[in-house]
C-alpha cells in the first residue's frame, strides 16, 4: 500500500509549494525540472531490485509529477491568449482524463505481458518528447517583487496532510479505532487549524485566504 501512499502522498506536500517556487524561478524552469525529476525516478523505479528501493524512488516521482501539475495548466494560460484559452485548456484537461482512462489498462497489459517495471520504463519516450519540445519554448523572467515562499506554511500544511492522508489510508489496515490512526488524523487536523492562523499573521501567504471568499 505504500507503493501508492508514498506517490500520492509526496504529491500532496509538494504541490502548493511547487506552485510558489514557480511563480519565483519561472513556471517553464519548474516544469521542466519536474519532468526531469519524474523521468529519472520513474527509470530508478523500473531498476529498483526490492521494495527498500522502490518506495523512496516512488516519493521522488510523486514530487516530480506535483512540480508538473502545479505549473501545466499556468503556462497554458500564460501562453494562449484569451480568445484560444478555453479550446487550450480544454485540450489539457481532456489529455488529463484520456491518461487517467487509459492507464489502469495500458500499465495492466504491460505488467502482465511485459514486467511491472516496463510501467515505469514507458513514460521516458514521452517524458524525452516533452521535453525535447520545450527546448524551444522562451523561459520568461520573473517579474521582481514576486512573494517569497513561506517556510512555516510548508511545514504546517505539510504535516497537517501527512497526518490526515497517512491516517485515511491506513485507516482499514490499522483500525478506524487505532490510536495511531486517530493521532494522526487529530494531529493533522490540529496543523491545518495552525496553518489557516498563521496564513492570516504573515505578509506573503503560501495560500492566498482571501480568494475563498
Amino acid at each position: 500500500i505504500w507503493v501508492q501512499a508514498g506517490y500520492l502522498l509526496a504529491y500532496a506536500l509538494v504541490l502548493v509549494p511547487a506552485g510558489r517556487l514557480a511563480d519565483q524561478w519561472g513556471r517553464l524552469r519548474v516544469w521542466r525540472a519536474g519532468l526531469m525529476v519524474f523521468a529519472v525516478a520513474s527509470l530508478m523505479c523500473a531498476l529498483a531490485p526490492s521494495d527498500a528501493w522502490l518506495l523512496p524512488w516512488r516519493a521522488v516521482q510523486g514530487s516530480g509529477g506535483a512540480m508538473l501539475a502545479a505549473t501545466s495548466t499556468a503556462l497554458v494560460t500564460a501562453v494562449f491568449p484569451v480568445r484560444e484559452r478555453g479550446r487550450a485548456l480544454g485540450l489539457n484537461i481532456m489529455a488529463l482524463y484520456l491518461g487517467l482512462a487509459l492507464g489502469p489498462l495500458v500499465g495492466g497489459l504491460l505488467g502482465e505481458h511485459a514486467g511491472w517495471g516496463w510501467i515505469f520504463l514507458a513514460t521516458l519516450p514521452m517524458a524525452a518528447i516533452a521535453l525535447t519540445g520545450s527546448l524551444r519554448l522562451p523561459e520568461g523572467r520573473p517579474v521582481p517583487g514576486r512573494p517569497r515562499l513561506d517556510p512555516l506554511g510548508v511545514v504546517l500544511l505539510g504535516g497537517a496532510l501527512a497526518g490526515v492522508m497517512i491516517g485515511l489510508t491506513f485507516g482499514p489496515l490499522w483500525g478506524w479505532s487505532s490510536p495511531r490512526v486517530i493521532g494522526l488524523i487529530a494531529a493533522g487536523a490540529a496543523l491545518l487549524v495552525a496553518f489557516l492562523v498563521a496564513e492570516t499573521r504573515t505578509a506573503a501567504p503560501l495560500v492566498a485566504l482571501a480568494m475563498f471568499r
